[in-house]
């Protein structure tokens, strides 16, 4: 009897203690919902998204707290956006948007600021600045698991790069014709300006070889030799539909009515013979 007694007395104690915690969490809760109210009306919209989730860790809010949670998800993303921080304002209104509670127009903005960021990209991708698109296309695809822009762009970035690179080793040779068609298939504004040196040189060399018999034009001592402006223009046009630098000369001249001749290291577009009657 005295063992019990003194048990019962020993968790009296414990208990005080339990029921004054589940008192003190009761109070602390309920001092969450005129703490959020203070924070609407303050329009204080980051201590409005805190102690929201604060209480929501708590128990499970209310409707009207939930309502509440969502406008201060609402107006803290637009806050952040403002403020420059697109990556923090994206994950906030994608939160929104996967709400209970969420607005057509969130959904609506979401998408209005994703937009803004894939043109900011792209304007930055098409002035040479890759990485600063790639940063913005980061942040834009944060939870995309197949960021199918950003692979496109450093792609098509590096197959430039591989073009540019290529055209000058060729003009380094005096393949200029080669030089010439790999100039030709560069594709990025920027790149195309990076190359308009090289492409003036090549252009350069390529009409000193026509005035001085050069490469693809010799053997200009035969009458019947098709030369000139004519001939550089069928070449080019051949280029520009894919044709390697030797294809491109063969059909040029053929579509002059010529075929290619070659005379020991040289090599001309001679007019074919005309028939006889």
């Amino acid at each position: 009897m005295v063992s019990r007694q003194i048990q019962l007395l020993s968790l009296a104690p414990s208990a005080t203690l339990l029921l004054l915690a589940g008192a003190i969490a009761i109070w602390w809760q309920s001092q969450f919902t005129p703490r959020l109210d203070v924070a609407i009306d303050r329009g204080n919209w980051s201590a409005c998204l805190h102690v929201s989730q604060s209480l929501q860790a708590l128990r499970w809010p209310n409707p009207k707290e939930l309502e509440n949670q969502a406008l201060c998800r609402r107006r803290q993303a637009q806050v952040l956006w403002a403020n420059g921080q697109q990556q923090a304002a994206l994950r906030l209104q994608r939160q929104l948007v996967r709400s209970s509670n969420t607005h057509v127009e969130d959904a609506d903005q979401l998408q209005a600021w994703r937009q803004t960021l894939r043109g900011r990209a792209l304007v930055h991708y098409g002035s040479g600045a890759i990485k600063d698109a790639l940063k913005l296309l980061a942040i834009l695809e944060e939870a995309d698991p197949n960021p199918a822009l950003s692979v496109a762009l450093k792609q098509h970035w590096h197959q430039n790069r591989l073009e540019a690179e290529r055209a000058r080793e060729l003009a380094q040779n005096q393949r200029w014709w080669e030089a010439l068609d790999r100039l030709n298939r560069l594709d990025h504004p920027w790149w195309q300006q990076q190359m308009q040196g090289e492409r003036e040189t090549i252009n350069a060399a390529i009409a000193a070889l026509g005035a001085s018999q050069g490469h693809l034009q010799h053997g200009s001592r035969h009458e019947d030799v098709i030369e000139g402006e004519a001939l550089d223009q069928a070449v080019l046009d051949k280029l520009q539909q894919g044709l390697e630098a030797w294809s491109a000369f063969e059909a040029g001249c053929q579509s002059l009515g010529g075929n290619v001749v070659e005379d020991g290291p040289e090599s001309f577009c001679r007019a074919a013979p005309a028939m006889e009657p």
